[in-house]
């Protein structure tokens, strides 16, 4: 009687257990992901929203868009924190950012346009125009947008798709609006694919709106 009751699990009764953990282990962890890139998706969508009311109030102030990369002393989302303080912080941090990134680039990215679509930025490129070198491109800025890197932690469609590549589908997305699209976060693919959480506004051509204020 006492050996009975010290008699322990059978090598089948572990099995089955252990076949049950990897089971709820296997449902779990899926669903633990996708909740937290839904988080992160939300979290972004609403730190844009704040930035966007931060940028127009700028406007509204200073009768211009903050100005692009490196075109001023305080340029980008930093013209935002000084002298008036329409943000706290002028990096604030994309929740997809690579574990690796650091301020400046673990933020969400801010870009001014101009009525061609083309980026305002110091050193200009074929997608680009520097106000120090206009040449025939107006520098006015129209339109600005925000971007998140969304769950692929990248710009643009894939991690290996250089930032030329994004800047060529905005440029051309009124001719061509499936090149932007492509680059669009849509969560209803999965909450895992790939794509950028963006939002845009001032000026914005109706082919660009459609698609990065979804």
């Amino acid at each position: 009687m006492l050996m009975r009751r010290l008699k322990g699990f059978t090598l089948i009764e572990l099995l089955i257990v252990v076949a049950i953990i990897a089971i709820l282990t296997a449902i779990a962890v899926p669903n633990f992901m996708e909740a937290q890139t839904r988080s992160k998706a939300s979290r972004a969508k609403g730190d844009m929203r704040s930035i966007a009311t931060a940028i127009e109030a700028y406007a509204v102030d200073s009768n211009s868009y903050p100005p692009g990369y490196k075109t001023a002393p305080s340029h980008g989302l930093i013209a935002l924190t000084t002298p008036v303080a329409y943000i706290t912080n002028g990096y604030p941090l994309d929740p997809f950012r690579p574990a690796v990134f650091a301020a400046p680039k673990a933020s969400y990215t801010y870009e001014l346009m101009n009525a061609h679509n083309m980026i305002i930025e110091q050193g200009g490129g074929i997608y680009s125009v520097d106000p120090a070198n206009p040449g025939t491109e107006p520098f006015k800025g129209v339109w600005w947008w925000l971007a998140s890197r969304g769950p692929n932690n990248t710009f643009g469609f894939r991690a290996d798709e250089p930032e030329y590549d994004l800047r060529e589908r905005i440029f051309k997305a009124e001719t061509n609006p499936l090149m932007l699209a492509a680059t669009v976060y849509d969560p209803t693919n999965g909450t895992q694919s790939n794509g950028n959480i963006y939002r845009a506004g001032g000026d914005v051509p109706a082919s660009h709106s459609r698609l990065m204020n979804k």
